[in-house]
């Protein structure tokens, strides 16, 4: 799979509230085809009790998921997402002839 992250400098991404301990966005645009993973990673004493627990929303297309999930201190995999396109042809409303003036 591929690795899209926001410490790796991913261009595709934008990130708000990520300095807050109570919540934190990410949102990337996958326009590549592939199979990816989605990851929560605890930062280092970011909860006192050791875990850390939320929902990831992933949208697409109209569809929307939310996955809650409970993170202790080790990366947890919250969800496999794969971006797949189906092509299918369409018949015209009109016929070849008809673009002919």
């Amino acid at each position: 799979g591929r690795v899209v992250s926001f410490a790796g400098g991913s261009r595709r991404l934008q990130a708000q509230s990520v300095q807050s301990k109570v919540t934190e966005q990410l949102a990337t645009s996958m326009e590549k085809r592939g199979r990816y993973q989605i990851f929560v990673v605890p930062r280092t004493g970011s909860a006192p009790s050791g875990s850390v627990k939320g929902s990831v929303k992933i949208v697409s297309y109209g569809t929307t998921r939310l996955l809650p999930f409970a993170a202790g201190s080790t990366p947890l995999r919250v969800a496999d997402v794969v971006v797949s396109s189906k092509s299918r042809l369409v018949p015209a409303p009109f016929g070849p002839m008809d673009l002919v003036e």
